[in-house]
């Protein structure tokens, strides 16, 4: 569920309020192997979520969503999901509705740890994700105009 936090805070905090987005698992493929179960899981979601009436700009939209796969999924193209899919209303004065659906693919293992709260062959463990969080100045899509905005170099 660490995509699902993080596409959570990302639309939040470069989209909208929290009082506008809603987003949720609508389905959680579990992949397992029962002859080994120590060798952990892979959880295939569907990520949903719905952003009501917001004043930004479609293009901008897509890029958001965009923006967020290339730097929480760098290895998308390989991972064979299917890609985004976004529904956009549009509203009065510029506003928009909109409803998407990313998938993602999460791995979880069992890593070793003395205070672990699972017991495997005798040894506690922790369950580990192979959630990243990224470098924050890859994941930094800025937006800004150029011509209101002080475009001088200062040196």
């Amino acid at each position: 569920m660490s995509y699902l936090k993080s596409l959570t805070d990302y639309l939040t905090n470069n989209v909208s309020g929290k009082e506008k987005i809603q987003v949720w698992v609508e389905s959680d493929t579990l992949e397992f192997s029962s002859a080994e179960p120590d060798n952990g899981l892979v959880s295939h979601q569907a990520i949903n979520f719905v952003i009501s009436d917001v004043n930004v700009d479609a293009n901008a939209l897509r890029m958001h969503v965009a923006n967020w796969v290339i730097t929480y999924l760098p290895d998308f193209d390989g991972m064979g999901l299917p890609k985004p899919v976004l529904h956009i209303e549009p509203l009065e004065d510029g506003r928009f509705d909109v409803a998407g659906v990313i998938e993602v693919k999460e791995t979880l293992m069992f890593e070793p740890d003395p205070n672990g709260v699972w017991q495997v062959d005798g040894q506690n463990m922790t369950i580990k994700s192979d959630f990243q969080e990224p470098d924050p100045l890859v994941s930094e899509l800025v937006t800004f105009d150029g011509v209101t905005q002080d475009t001088e170099l200062n040196v």
